[in-house]
């Protein structure tokens, strides 16, 4: 798969700096912490993208669905445009980053936006209430050929929204089937087609399934630490 940026790049000396924070001031320190988990959620979403999406997988039921391949993640193809899909990747602890593949035909605008905070306006709505989630976000990167690698009419950004310590933390809003997250971006002249909505269909049961693998995982983790203790207080 081709693509116009390359996926998150290094900083030198970021590893070091953090692996020593006296060397650094505080303010620096979580300045530093912040564009590490940046550049961590642009790789994940590198190998995601990787993952070129199928035509087969493009005509299946439009539900959240929770999938290990290529990277833990929860996932849903937009209401409007069924191209643009909304993801929560995950750890094995559960934390959670959210973005977005979000489409145009504008193809050289896009293309040239590759690297720029864009404004958007991403929002969380319950019937007549809606809570603004994030106003901006940066376009991380270009992907030109999006389905079983072939060039198609629109080209796809990727964009980083929100992060939050548990994807149970949005367990609330699977009580109501008319929650639905909502993109809308401001520059209609990158983006020909710039609103999109996700509902929730689907995702109590995905989220479940996601809980359930990372209590496993979590499992997995806490019975190896204990043997690893164990082997080393009987040296």
């Amino acid at each position: 798969m081709s693509q116009t940026g390359k996926c998150a790049p290094s900083r030198f000396g970021l590893i070091e700096a953090l692996s020593n924070p006296m060397l650094i001031n505080p303010e620096v320190y979580m300045e530093t912490i912040k564009i590490l988990q940046k550049l961590i959620f642009g790789l994940t979403f590198c190998v995601m993208s990787g993952h070129a999406i199928s035509k087969s997988e493009a005509s299946i039921s439009n539900k959240w669905q929770f999938s290990l391949s290529p990277l833990p993640h929860l996932s849903k193809w937009g209401n409007v445009m069924r191209h643009n899909k909304l993801f929560i990747n995950l750890s094995e602890s559960c934390e959670g980053s959210m973005g977005v593949f979000f489409g145009s035909k504008n193809r050289e605008k896009l293309i040239q936006a590759e690297g720029k905070m864009l404004p958007f306006q991403f929002t969380v709505s319950l019937f007549e209430h809606t809570e603004v989630i994030q106003t901006e976000s940066e376009v991380i990167y270009v992907l030109t050929d999006y389905l079983d690698g072939e060039e198609t009419d629109f080209v796809m950004s990727v964009l980083l929204f929100t992060a939050f310590d548990n994807v149970n933390d949005l367990r609330p809003l699977s009580s109501y089937q008319m929650t639905t997250f909502n993109l809308t971006a401001e520059d209609n002249e990158i983006y020909d087609s710039p609103n999109e909505n996700w509902d929730l269909d689907g995702f109590e049961t995905a989220l479940n399934n996601a809980s359930d693998w990372c209590w496993e995982k979590q499992k997995r983790n806490f019975k190896h630490k204990g043997t690893e203790t164990m082997n080393y207080v009987s040296l």
